[in-house]
């Protein structure tokens, strides 16, 4: 099974990773002059094997992303930030579930 991003809203797309036996989710945000890649430090085979291909289908590279923001649990992640870091663009700070 191929892993895509799929439409939740206009604009906000959700990608479904597994996780043991269901799933955790990263999201996509597309607006008329932002890219923004939601909770996207998941394993290092998770970015390669789904994040970055599914993004690629989408036609967006890396690059391509104004930002890019990681859960506190995901954070220790540290090999694999760099693989869909903004090209020279600053990483989004973590974000805080209140």
């Amino acid at each position: 099974m191929e892993n895509n991003f799929y439409p939740e809203f206009e604009g906000i797309y959700r990608l479904r990773v597994p996780f043991h036996n269901i799933y955790t989710s990263v999201f996509l945000i597309i607006s008329k002059d932002r890219r923004i890649l939601l909770d996207c430090a998941t394993t290092a085979g998770d970015v390669d094997g789904v994040i970055l291909p599914a993004l690629e289908r989408m036609e967006i590279s890396p690059q391509n992303l104004d930002e890019v923001t990681f859960a506190p649990a995901d954070v220790g992640n540290e090999e694999r930030k760099l693989a869909i870091e903004c090209s020279k663009k600053s990483i989004g700070q973590p974000f805080k579930v209140t």
